[in-house]
């Protein structure tokens, strides 16, 4: 048996088999829907749980891997919790989203940010890739505070935009479907790909981990919309993004791990299988809470608060959005924010499904991008990330609102294009092109 693995300790193992039940069930659930959203989220942790087994203290010196059953199980708890939304998920109508009369206002408003986010961004990945490298950006952004971004408006709304890249893949599939033209699938594709800039310029390797569940949740909300020579198409281009991104990961490792003290096991095993062990790290050592100020700094600026400056390791360790939530007041504050968060999110997600196949889509797709960066931490506790949240929540009320659906989901519909299809009439049908 592998030594590591012997030497797991047997809370870590409790993580594991609750995402698996987790997994398991929701594929008796739904058998048919490899797309699931809650199935690329759950999937995620089930890995990230099955990577903690071969997480050892060669690979984090200065932790004390003190881990017990008590914050085991909070930690499990509290994350299935956050995770009962999935159960709730529907496919949304994509005819109705495909359709809809905002979509030419959203390309509309999008295109001149992602042009604007890439220009003023792409220089400095550049510059991070090529000239300073991973490992420098990660020393200065961790131990110097220092980023290669200056503090400006324009830094903010350029990182701002790169956030919606979640809905830009969405827009990319209905551009697809809709037949829009080259210009409008080019324009979509680039604000996809601004997640990876954004990740470079941080010295960060996870854009290809928040694409691809980005691109396969647009594709599962129009896939019946697509001819199959489209999905075939669309199908190669993920698979040679991914490969693309593991050769892109696996350079970025070598710039920022072969030196270290675990080497290419610090930057692999540790990147994916170190949550649960920051998080007891965190509740054993943490005893000055950050507050509101180093995840929610829009809030902070009401009263003043300072941004923490975090220095122990453990403190910029990979730890999930629940370290986070600990790290503002501990216990108290982790067991009300996933307890909020997940109230305000079913009932978000209940309400657009019975008002708007739009709303309800965009309202799926950010309950999907918080879950899935959070496997490592809150990505979007930042003043940027703030911003997008209040502005995403705004748009899906908005759409709710105002541009009402009668039937925001159809779990049997079909498009035209696909074998057997019956369309039923409505409406937006004149729009699509199969």
């Amino acid at each position: 048996m592998n030594p590591v693995l012997f030497n797991t300790p047997a809370p870590i193992f409790l993580p594991l088999f609750v995402m698996g039940a987790m997994l398991w069930a929701l594929a008796r659930q739904r058998p048919g829907d490899l797309l699931h959203p809650g199935k690329l989220i759950v999937g995620l942790y089930f890995f990230m749980s099955l990577a903690s087994l071969f997480f050892s203290a060669d690979l984090a010196p200065s932790f004390s891997m003190n881990v017990t059953w008590a914050r085991m199980f909070g930690y499990t708890a509290l994350l299935c919790i956050t995770l009962i939304p999935i159960f709730i998920i529907d496919r949304p109508d994509g005819r109705r989203v495909v359709g809809h009369k905002l979509v030419p206002s959203l390309f509309l408003w999008s295109s001149p940010l992602i042009l604007f986010s890439f220009i003023y961004l792409m220089p400095f990945a550049i510059s991070v890739i090529y000239i300073q490298g991973f490992a420098a950006t990660r020393y200065n952004l961790n131990s110097l505070h220092k980023s290669v971004l200056p503090e400006t408006f324009f830094t903010t709304m350029a990182v701002a935009t790169s956030s919606y890249y979640i809905i830009f893949a969405l827009l990319l599939f209905v551009a697809l479907v809709r037949k829009m033209g080259m210009i409008r699938i080019i324009i979509a594709a680039v604000g996809v790909g601004l997640v990876f800039v954004h990740a470079a310029v941080f010295g960060a390797r996870d854009g290809v981990v928040w694409a691809v569940p980005a691109l396969l949740l647009g594709l599962w909300v129009v896939s019946p919309g697509l001819r199959p020579r489209t999905r075939h198409r669309v199908a190669v281009a993920i698979i040679l993004l991914i490969s693309l991104g593991i050769v892109y990961m696996s350079l970025a490792t070598k710039d920022r791990f072969a030196d270290s003290t675990g080497g290419y096991a610090s930057g692999t095993v540790g990147y994916f299988g170190s949550q649960p062990y920051v998080f007891s790290e965190t509740v054993d050592k943490l005893t000055l809470f950050y507050g509101p100020a180093n995840r929610f700094p829009l809030v902070a600026q009401f009263y003043g608060g300072q941004e923490v400056r975090r220095v122990e390791v453990f403190q910029w360790s990979f730890g999930t959005f629940l370290t986070d939530f600990y790290s503002v007041a501990g216990w108290p504050s982790v067991i009300l924010l996933s307890f909020a968060f997940t109230i305000m999110t079913t009932g978000g997600l209940l309400w657009c499904k019975h008002r708007s196949a739009l709303a309800y889509t965009l309202a799926v797709a950010m309950y999907s991008q918080f879950m899935i960066q959070g496997v490592f931490y809150y990505r979007l506790g930042n003043l940027p990330g703030n911003l997008y949240h209040i502005s995403i929540i705004i748009l899906i009320s908005m759409i709710a609102i105002f541009f009402p659906d009668r039937s925001p989901v159809r779990k049997s519909a079909r498009w035209p294009g696909v074998p057997g299809s019956q369309l039923c009439p409505d409406k937006h049908t004149k729009t699509i092109g199969g």
